[in-house]
């Protein structure tokens, strides 16, 4: 193996020379990138783009560290951080300064953007982010201006280690041979690849932010280098056979493949992209195309304008949207921002020694305005308040809670109080369902005189669920409640469906009805967990109020943030504001026969209460709304807002006082014949079964 000082590639002085076509490289991955993120459907895999810029930097940077050889140790790193820090960190800083107040003022709750930007600044975004994804009530990433900086994570993580393989295996060895290294990337290279093929679908975030999952990618770009630097250009050649504009046009082809062709295409567009390298190196005749002046121009300001893409298009969504009318502008923007970052910013900071000497006044002016902007928005949460250009009570979506009405809540604090007697209890047990009703909850609780109990994220009490998990949660549920309190069981239910639905997020689950069939899952288990909840809380005297399901939307624009849909003088709100579900889709959900067995059930216990949300969430007959009674009620597919929730304090008090479950002792006797004689004009009333029970019964089983 030919070692670093004697080798022809790198180890040269030829090595240093400048390759235009990786500009053009460069400029070929930015375009796709700025054309997926604004119109996903027309370049379906143009977020390739990134992978193409992974092979790109790690044979840069590998370039780089094979010829700024020195003897120290100390010289070695200081050099490359300081390098990498003066390349990227001045853009990205002013870029997040100013991203920072630019969303706060047009998002009342921008602290979690501007968390991700933050994280941005010390290279660990790709983590939040991450984290962010497996928080199910985390925001959509698509309207985070910083969702772009994962890719300047990943790659600060894999220099952050990188640079002491290089030295380990080349610059600490006399010879000063590569074959070490390469074996090492290269097997590195091997398991970040297999890991990324198996996990590509089951963990798809992971794979797609992390950066053990990317290490292939950039690993291939200094395999790339390195094997430059060993071999004469005749074996590079050799290597690297296929026509360029055979290669060029692989590239591209993968940009346009649709999202089932995902994993592979990623994998041949990294491959392509090396050989490009590879062949473009040895002087293999790049397509000219990519050595034109502007497409030159392009790749040289990609930084630039990668940095300033995403923000100009998520503070678009957070306003007037992205149209055709629009897209030029936009597109100007972007340009604008990123020749202006690169050479007033990029250019000037990356070749200036950084000392208070050195630097002009301009320069330091602009330094403390962004430290100043910087200090401004992260100061304190409420700093957001005060910037957020919109009406702030509307922004926030906080509303403050409709009293119950003293007739559903006759007493009151002040009677229990004075008599000295302890709060009954209201807890709610399921999935995220039960975590968003709180807001209700919350306020019949303060005006009913109840505790009530909960945890400040879902109870995860998904029981029943028809899988036989979570029987001792329950227990430690019902361990807090006595006589006379109220457990309140609220879920999707979602293993009883019969047919595939969206997650909040707009993305296709499993269709269960497949799942319960292989699984053994269904609806008499469902039944037999249910009968064991009702038995043990009759037991203790509790009653039981069951929620039967509500509205949800069969659409990903539903995926869309509520506060875009608020209106404001600077926001033109999304089409999806007004998203219409069909009442027939949500009738079929669940068989006949789950209707029949609740319904008698709950004319035989008589702690058993069955509330029905539907009416309040979709009082039209055909057609049910994102928007009830003028409010934003759902934040996505199937959750409330907050203000939607509260749109259900009158419906639910009343319904739990009918029920006899809001009376104190001394009227619980008359407040349960009331509630006896509620329910038997109910059961009388509906002795059809809804439209719900149109699903055939064999669907249940």
């Amino acid at each position: 193996m030919t070692s670093l000082d004697t080798a022809t590639g790198l180890g040269t002085a030829t090595s240093s020379r400048y390759f235009p076509f990786i500009d053009g490289l460069r400029c070929l991955a930015v375009c796709a990138v700025i054309a997926h993120h604004f119109y996903p459907h027309l370049m379906a895999s143009g977020y390739l783009g990134v992978d193409i810029f992974f092979v790109i930097s790690g044979f840069v940077i590998t370039q780089s560290l094979l010829t700024h050889k020195t003897s120290s140790i100390g010289g070695y790193f200081l050099g490359f951080y300081t390098r990498r820090i003066k390349r990227l960190a001045p853009a990205l800083v002013v870029c997040v300064a100013v991203t920072c107040l630019l969303i706060a003022f047009f998002n009342p709750e921008p602290q979690r953007h501007i968390k991700t930007g933050l994280f941005s600044l010390i290279g660990v975004s790709n983590w939040s982010l991450y984290f962010d994804e497996l928080d199910y009530w985390g925001q959509s990433a698509r309207f985070n201006p910083f969702t772009h900086t994962w890719s300047l994570g990943v790659e600060e993580q894999f220099y952050f280690l990188f640079p002491a393989v290089l030295w380990l295996t080349v610059f600490m060895r006399a010879s000063k041979r590569l074959g070490l290294a390469i074996i090492a990337i290269a097997g590195a290279c091997f398991v970040s690849l297999a890991a990324y093929i198996y996990f590509h679908e089951s963990a798809r975030s992971a794979v797609h932010y992390l950066p053990q999952f990317r290490v292939w990618q950039l690993g291939l770009g200094a395999l790339a280098a390195l094997y430059v630097a060993s071999r004469d250009f005749a074996q590079i050649r050799a290597l690297a056979a296929a026509p360029s504009v055979l290669l060029l046009g692989v590239i591209v082809l993968c940009l346009f493949a649709p999202d089932n062709l995902a994993l592979w295409a990623t994998v041949v567009a990294t491959f392509a992209t090396t050989l490009l390298i590879l062949k473009g190196v040895a002087g293999g005749g790049v397509t000219s195309i990519l050595e034109q002046s502007a497409v030159q121009y392009i790749g040289r300001i990609s930084y630039s304008l990668y940095l300033w893409h995403w923000p100009v298009i998520v503070i678009s969504l957070w306003t007037i949207g992205i149209h055709l009318w629009s897209l030029p502008l936009q597109l100007l923007l972007i340009f604008a921002l990123g020749a202006g970052s690169y050479h007033f910013i990029e250019r000037p900071l990356r070749h200036a020694p950084w000392t208070p000497k050195n630097l002009s006044l301009r320069t330091r002016l602009a330094v403390g305005a962004v430290a100043a902007a910087l200090v401004i928005v992260v100061a304190d949460s409420s700093s957001a308040k005060w910037l957020y250009l919109g009406s702030s009570e509307q922004g926030t979506a906080k509303q403050s809670a409709p009293h119950v009405s003293a007739k559903y809540c006759p007493g009151g604090d002040a009677d229990a109080q004075a008599d000295g007697k302890k709060k009954r209890a209201i807890r709610a047990i399921g999935n995220s369902h039960a975590y968003h009703i709180l807001p209700a909850l919350r306020r019949i609780a303060e005006d009913c005189n109840f505790r009530l109990l909960h945890t400040e994220q879902s109870d995860k009490i998904i029981y029943p669920r028809g899988v036989g998990v979570a029987p001792n949660k329950v227990r430690a549920a019902l361990a807090d409640l006595g006589k006379g309190d109220i457990l309140i069981v609220s879920s999707l239910f979602r293993l009883l469906y019969q047919q595939p639905y969206l997650n909040s997020r707009g993305d296709h689950w499993n269709d269960h009805s497949a799942v319960k069939k292989a699984k053994g899952y269904g609806l008499d288990n469902w039944l037999k967990e249910f009968d064991d909840i009702l038995a043990k809380t009759k037991k203790r005297g509790i009653s039981v109020v069951l929620f039967l399901p509500n509205v949800t939307f069969n659409s990903a624009s539903t995926s869309v943030p509520f506060e875009l849909c608020l209106k404001e003088w600077f926001r033109i709100p999304s089409d999806s504001c007004g998203e219409m579900v069909e009442r027939a889709y949500l009738d079929e959900r669940f068989p006949k026969r789950w209707y029949e067995e609740l319904r008698a059930r709950e004319q035989r216990l008589q702690h058993l209460h069955l509330f029905d949300p539907m009416p309040t969430y979709c009082p039209g007959k055909d057609r049910c709304s994102r928007i009830v009674a003028n409010t934003i009620a759902f934040r996505d597919t199937n959750h409330l807002t907050e203000a939607g929730a509260l749109l259900m304090i009158e419906p639910l008090s009343r319904f739990l006082w009918e029920s006899g479950l809001l009376s104190d002792e001394a009227n619980q006797a008359s407040n349960v014949d009331v509630g006896t004689s509620r329910r038997a004009e109910k059961l009388n009333s509906e002795a059809k079964a809804p439209a719900s029970a149109k699903a055939d019964d064999s669907a249940a089983q």
